[in-house]
Parts: structure tokens; C-alpha cells; sequence
């Protein structure tokens, strides 16, 4: 440090610099003041003689001094009051902390929880938080102080001791339950129970240490639940009497599991594991009398899909559709209904059972019932036989033994119709029930109300069609056109092919099952192989009901229709307005004609309204996808498009392996 003395030549006057003790004596603070505008520079010397001169000897804080040294020399500024010493104020001594004798529960939130809970805490529940807990008695020790911590002397800033003489107490809080000494010394507990500390408060939560045990009863009151908890350290063990207390005290009675109860007691006071919800009591369910039954002697129909051979392969050679009966042939057995058992609920009151109602035999057109069993049902004569409704009737069968051919003609009848070989091209077979062809179809037009069964093929030049009101079985499938509101399964492939099920489509050709043409399913298309090495363009859609999109297309050109008829009678009643404005009155044929007019464009214009909404509501459905997929078992090759609704795909390269595709958050996914 450079000092600028007073008596040299750049000293300027020096400064006033003064020194304030506090009147305790603990604290010193320093002021300087220039006294003229040729004000000198001070130094930290100059300051410490000053305190030397008033004795000022402990606690002086260098750091500010020398700070304050060399703001005053920069600014020359006045500095008031700034603090430069301060003394040591006596730390006072501490009464000793409370510890608990035992390990205590200090957990304040969870014991709150366990008080809202229940008005009794058990101990399991105590000892599920915390393990460690133990109980204490009335009497026993719960606490205890530790020993004091002693103060500190201090001093002032001339270095003068300043003695320590004064202890602060703890700001401990003393519960309820909780018994001290006469010195504060120990803490004793009042009842029986845990001993709590936190918040530096310590106190005693009353505990049931005796085994509990609980029952909830099912709102039904066809079961009962039980806990076991387990006694905690000198707690009595679950008694015999202490569990038929509980049941008769819910009002359980009757289906007790006394087996069940006594294990899981002897468990529990073995092992002191709680139990929890467990079933102590179950009633007896009502069972209700089943209803009569009728048992049939032949197949009804259901699934149309072909039987899987060793190998994996499929073929419908064992499938048939049409089933015929011989006169006397039973048909069917009526079982009778069943009787009610009653049950009872846990407090034993008996719950009431319905007995069965009973059905009638299902004779229909051509059955009836057997002459010396009125529970069975026989055909009165030769036929097909169907259930319609809930009905079992024998309709006439028709057969044909060869092909449908120049030799039989168009064959058109009303039910199930048995072709046991081919349907030559330009043909039209239309039946009312089902139609079973052992053979092949080649260009020919089928129209079933049933389902169609076609062991072998269908192929032609594409002029071929099948329309089935319920599901077409085929062999395989080339340029043809099926549509069917049930399923279309077919046994190998189907190539250029035109397929539109409202249900599902499904292929069991392995090495191909559809290339190039459109299949169309609204639910499913399922398969193994689609499309080829060539890139064909095959049309996988899913997600779209053909029977709508065609309804679609006849109710447009229905509205297309009748727009050009009410156009044409608008241009006549003009005709008509103006002869009204030249005449002022028109002659009496011609005012016939013009109300005549007036009344068919009212009717117009309300067949076009209400196709127009039936268009609108068609057109919503059509867009109802669900959760329309296809199921890919091998692979799918370039030029597959793939449409799911209003979602388009095109398959770029070859994807191996098994997929399910989907609309996925509005986008096609490979799942």
C-alpha cells in the first residue's frame, strides 16, 4: 500500500474521519467526510489508528475497511455509518431434545388417513407402514429427554467476555397420552397403544392389538368376504367365538365355507400374515328351468365353409347344401322343459327358480308328427328339407341327373334345385331356395334365394354371373362375376375374377388366391397369395357394402329419371300459365289437363324428396366402416391396390409374411 502523506505536495487537505461505537458496545461503524474541494486521499492505516485510539480491538472486518479506502480515494465522496467491527452476541444453551424409548410412528399424514378410515386403528394396519413399531402399556416409558447442549461466551469489540447465562427451551408439544416427570425428563404412556412423534409433537394413538376380523356382505346378498388381521405383540388370536359373533352380527347365516374360515384362521395366528377379501360365504343361485328344445336329426345349415383336409388343402366334395328325406323319415325330437331349482341367499332367504316353458313341434308344410311318439317329427313324404322361420318343412325337390343344356332349357323354380353335373354357357338357372351344381358353370347367369354350392369351377369368357341372397361355396374362379349377401369361399384361386360379398371373401388357395379383377368384401377378405410376379392389377376392398352402392346407382338413376319427367311437366304447365294471362280462362278440357299436370309435379316432387334422403342415408352407410380388415397369410405382390373405404393403397413392393391391414387413425396400416 502507497500512503499519500499530508505534507506532500499532492496531499490536498485531509478528510474527517470519525469513529462510532454502539452503545452496547457490540458494533463499530466509521464515517469520513471531505471537508474542502482539495480533499486528500485516507488509507487504511489512518483508520485502524483511529480504532487503536478507541481500543476497538475484536471483530474488525479488514475487507470492508480497505473497500472503503478505496471507493473514498475514487469518488470522494462522503461515507456515513458504515459498520467496520462487530462483537459476538452469547449463544444461549438448549434443554435436551426428546427421543421416544421405543420406535415410534412418524408418519402424520398416513395416521390421519388410518383415523378417517376407521374409529379403531388396528395394528396391521400400523405395522403394513411402518414394521417397526412396538406397543407400550399404560405406565411404560415413551420418551425420554437427551442430555442439554451448553452455550457460547461472546465478547464485545473492546474484547471484553461476555458471559453465557441463560437456556432456551424447546418448543416440544406434550399429547394427551402422554404422562411426564416431574423434572421433564421422561415421558410416560397413558393408555395402551403406539407412541407417535413428529411435528415435534409426541403423544400415544390408542391401538387394538387383538386379532380383527371384518365382513362385507355383496349388496346382492349372495356373498360374503372376510379380512383376518392378525393380533399384534400381547393381542388375543382369532377364537371360534369371535367369527360366529361377526356372521350372526351381519346376518349371515346360511352357505358359511366353515372349512375355509378355520384354515386361513390357523394360518393367520400361525404366521401373522393378514388376509384380505377373501369369500366366506356363498348363497345358492336360483336356477331357472331351461326351456324346451328341439334337437334336428339333420343339418339346419350355418357355416357353408368346406372341411380341412391333412394336407391343408380344401375342396367340397363332401359338401352338400340340399338335404332330402325319404316318407317316414324322422325329422326332428321335441325334448320337454326343465324344472326350477330354488337357491338361497348368505341370510337364508330362499330365492325362487322358473320353471321352463315348453315349445311346440316344429311340423310344417309335408311333416307331422310320428304316430306312436307325438315328440317326434317325420316327414309325411319325399323331399328337400328345410327350416323356415321355426318351422321344419319338405318341399319337392327338383333334381337334374346331367347337365343344364339345350336337353333341359332355362331351368326356373321355386326352391332348392340339385344339379349333378354342368350348367353349360347361355343358361339361366333361377331357383327360390338353395342350388347345389356337382360340376362346372361356364358363361351362364345363376339367381339363388339361397346359398350356392359349385363343387368344381366357374369360368368363361366373363359373361358368367352369380347373384345369391345367401353364400356361394366355389371350386375356383376365372373372368366371372359373384356377388352374395353372406360369404364367398373359395377353394383355390380365383383369377381375373369379380367378387362383391357383403359378409366376408376367403381363399384357402396356397400358392395363389387372387389375381387380377376386383374382390370386394364389406367385413373381410382373407387369404394366402395376392397377386403375381407380372405386376396384374388386383383390387383388394374392404369396408364397402356392394347391395348399397348399387341401390346407390338405381335410386341416382331413378332421381335422373324423374328430374326429366317433372322438367317436362313444368314446360307444359307453362304452356298452360300462359294461354291463363292471353284468355284469362281456359276451356274445360284444357283446365282438366292443367289440375292433372299439377298434381302429378306435387307427386314428382315428392318422390324425388324422398329419394333424395334415401340417396343422403345410403351414402352414410356406405362410408360405416368398422373394423373391416384383410388378412394376408403369405404375401402380396406389386400391383395389388388395396381400398378400405375411401382409402387408397398401392402395394410398391412385395410384403412377405403374415398381415392384417386396417384403417388406423384414418390411414391403412400393416399390422
Amino acid at each position: 500500500m502507497t500512503d499519500e502523506h499530508a505534507d506532500s505536495p499532492n496531499a490536498g487537505t485531509p478528510p474527517s474521519i470519525e469513529i462510532h461505537v454502539s452503545s452496547d458496545n457490540m458494533s463499530a461503524s466509521l464515517s469520513v467526510m471531505p471537508v474542502s474541494n482539495q480533499t486528500g486521499n485516507i488509507t487504511a492505516d489512518e483508520i485502524f489508528d483511529k480504532l487503536n485510539e478507541k481500543k476497538i480491538v475484536f471483530g474488525v472486518e479488514e475487507h470492508k475497511i480497505q473497500a472503503i479506502v478505496q471507493r473514498f480515494n475514487a469518488s470522494k465522496s462522503r461515507i456515513e455509518s458504515e459498520e467496520i467491527a462487530r462483537g459476538k452476541l452469547p449463544k444461549p444453551g438448549r434443554k435436551g431434545e426428546i427421543k421416544p424409548a421405543v420406535a415410534a410412528f412418524t408418519d402424520r399424514v398416513r395416521l390421519e388417513q388410518l383415523k378417517k378410515e376407521s374409529k379403531d386403528i388396528h395394528i396391521a394396519d400400523m405395522l403394513a407402514i411402518n414394521n417397526r413399531v412396538k406397543r407400550v402399556d399404560h405406565g411404560d416409558l415413551a420418551a425420554k429427554r437427551g442430555p442439554r447442549k451448553k452455550g457460547e461466551d461472546g465478547q464485545d469489540i473492546f474484547g471484553r467476555l461476555i458471559e453465557n447465562k441463560d437456556y432456551l427451551d424447546t418448543q416440544e408439544i406434550i399429547g394427551h397420552n402422554i404422562a411426564p416427570s416431574d423434572d421433564s425428563e421422561t415421558y410416560r404412556s397413558n393408555i395402551t397403544g403406539i407412541v407417535t412423534f413428529f411435528d415435534n409433537t409426541l403423544d400415544v394413538v390408542q391401538v387394538d392389538f387383538n386379532a380383527k376380523f371384518l365382513i362385507t356382505v355383496a349388496k346382492d346378498l349372495m356373498s360374503a368376504t372376510g379380512i383376518f388381521l392378525p393380533p399384534g405383540e400381547k393381542g388375543a388370536m382369532f377364537t371360534s367365538t369371535m367369527i360366529t359373533a361377526a356372521l350372526h352380527e351381519n346376518h349371515v347365516s346360511s352357505g358359511i365355507l366353515e372349512s375355509v374360515i378355520q384354515d386361513v384362521v390357523n394360518s393367520v395366528n400361525a404366521n401373522g400374515e393378514p388376509v384380505a377379501d377373501l369369500v366366506i360365504a356363498r348363497g345358492q343361485p336360483a336356477i331357472h328351468g331351461s326351456n324346451g328344445k328341439i334337437e334336428y336329426f339333420f343339418a339346419t345349415g350355418g357355416s357353408l365353409k368346406p372341411k380341412h383336409k391333412e394336407d391343408g388343402s380344401v375342396d367340397f366334395k363332401e359338401l352338400s347344401i340340399i338335404i332330402t328325406a325319404a316318407e317316414g323319415q324322422e325329422l326332428a325330437r321335441l325334448h320337454p322343459p326343465t324344472k326350477g331349482t330354488p337357491g338361497h341367499d348368505i341370510t337364508g332367504k330362499e330365492l325362487s327358480a322358473m320353471d321352463g316353458s315348453p315349445l311346440k313341434l316344429p311340423a310344417g308344410p309335408n311333416t307331422g308328427a310320428h304316430a306312436h311318439n307325438p315328440d317326434i317329427l317325420i316327414a309325411l313324404k319325399s323331399g328337400n328339407v328345410s327350416v323356415k322361420g321355426s318351422l321344419v318343412e319338405v318341399s319337392e325337390g327338383y333334381s337334374i341327373n346331367g347337365d343344364v343344356d339345350f336337353s333341359t332349357g332355362n331351368i326356373h323354380y321355386g326352391q332348392s334345385v340339385h344339379i349333378r353335373k354342368d350348367i353349360k354357357s347361355g343358361f339361366d338357372v333361377i331357383v327360390g331356395g338353395d342350388l347345389d351344381i356337382g360340376g362346372i358353370v361356364e358363361d351362364a347367369k345363376i339367381n339363388a334365394q339361397g346359398n350356392v354350392l359349385i363343387k368344381q369351377g366357374f369360368l368363361g369368357s366373363g359373361k358368367g354371373e352369380i347373384v345369391a341372397n345367401g353364400s356361394v361355396n366355389v371350386g375356383f374362379i376365372r373372368n366371372q362375376t359373384i356377388k352374395a349377401k353372406g360369404d364367398v369361399v373359395v377353394a383355390k384361386e380365383a383369377i381375373n375374377a369379380h367378387i362383391y360379398a357383403r359378409n366376408c371373401v376367403t381363399f384357402y388357395g396356397k400358392s395363389l388366391s387372387a389375381v387380377g379383377g376386383k374382390i370386394s368384401a364389406y367385413r373381410e377378405i382373407e387369404g394366402f397369395v395376392f397377386g403375381n410376379l407380372q405386376g396384374t392389377r388386383t383390387e383388394l376392398e374392404v369396408g364397402v357394402d356392394f347391395t348399397l352402392i348399387e341401390e346407390k346407382y338405381k335410386t341416382e338413376e331413378k332421381i335422373k329419371e324423374l328430374g326429366t319427367n317433372k322438367k317436362k311437366v313444368e314446360e307444359n304447365l307453362d304452356k298452360f300459365e300462359k294461354m291463363k294471362k292471353l284468355k284469362k280462362a281456359l276451356q274445360p278440357k284444357q283446365e282438366f289437363l292443367y289440375k292433372k299436370l299439377m298434381s302429378l309435379l306435387e307427386k314428382i316432387t315428392a318422390q324425388l324428396d324422398a329419394l333424395q334422403k334415401r340417396k343422403e342415408m345410403i351414402e352414410q352407410k356406405i362410408t360405416s366402416i368398422g373394423k373391416a380388415r384383410i388378412l394376408v397369410k403369405d404375401r402380396l405382390y406389386p400391383g395389388v391396390f388395396i381400398k378400405i373405404g375411401d382409402r387408397n393403397f398401392p402395394v410398391q413392393n412385395e410384403v412377405v409374411g403374415k398381415k392384417t391391414i386396417m384403417l388406423v387413425d384414418g390411414d391403412i396400416k400393416f399390422l
